[in-house]
């Protein structure tokens, strides 16, 4: 993400977007890795750096949860504040251009903790720069990078499945058949935004409910541009994620 502004003052950004139908969970958790290549200059804004936000419903009421890095430079004089429908939650500072941070959230305590709400639907995600510009020069670019960007529903960052058993050429039609029914597939549909680099990962999951050690037993949702993936096959957990196309958004104010 790459970000250079004109005149306009105040809280601005440029990201990208994907609308998405996750309903909250008992398990839900968000993570990303971000790196900053260019920090905007202090004597242009009181603050910048990269924003992950999750935008959802509740009660038929919008609202933005925002996991902000602040950028690397030592003499920004503040960091964003929350509004009543925007709210912040400030993760590591960069250290430095090139160095990368990592951040796994649990999304429900988190949404529960700066909204008061148990019950809501996740819409997007959208990821980018944000800073509030206080003058107009010197120039306040601002560039960053995010991969792994991960919306993850029974745990996180679980170890990859082993390949299924390869059958051989022997085996008849009706026995394969009968050995995999239809609706018994364990594999998920991905949807997950993510550098290209991050894209050769196994998406192959399995249902159940795992945590960072032991076996990979968790549904997963992975948010992916449409453009890299074929459509995703129909759930066979009843999930009632969606897919949209990735777009960019542009925040102001």
């Amino acid at each position: 993400m790459f970000w250079q502004v004109g005149s306009a003052m105040g809280v601005l950004g440029t990201g990208v977007k994907q609308t998405v139908n996750v309903p909250s969970a008992n398990d839900l958790f968000f993570s990303y890795d971000a790196v900053q290549t260019f920090y905007a200059d202090s004597r242009a804004v009181s603050w910048g750096g990269a924003v992950a936000e999750v935008e959802f419903t509740s009660g038929g009421q919008t609202n933005k949860l925002r996991y902000f890095n602040k950028g690397s430079r030592p003499d920004y004089s503040g960091v964003p504040t929350d509004s009543a429908t925007t709210k912040y939650i400030i993760g590591q500072q960069f250290a430095d251009n090139g160095i990368w941070v990592s951040s796994s959230r649990d999304l429900d305590a988190d949404i529960a903790a700066k909204f008061g709400v148990s019950n809501f639907t996740i819409t997007s995600v959208t990821v980018g720069n944000l800073q509030n510009r206080i003058a107009t020069s010197p120039f306040s670019n601002m560039t960053s990078y995010f991969g792994d960007v991960e919306l993850t529903k029974g745990g996180v960052n679980e170890t990859p499945t082993d390949p299924e058993p390869r059958r051989t050429a022997r085996r008849s039609a009706v026995s394969r058949a009968a050995a995999s029914p239809r609706g018994a597939s364990t594999r998920r549909s991905p949807c997950r935004v993510s550098s290209p680099a991050s894209t050769t990962r196994s998406a192959r999951t399995t249902t159940g409910r795992t945590r960072r050690t032991g076996a990979s037993t968790s549904s997963r949702c992975r948010l992916t541009p449409t453009a890299t993936r074929p459509p995703p096959r129909a759930s066979s957990s009843g999930s009632s994620i969606t897919r949209r196309r990735t777009s960019p958004v542009t925040w102001c104010g």
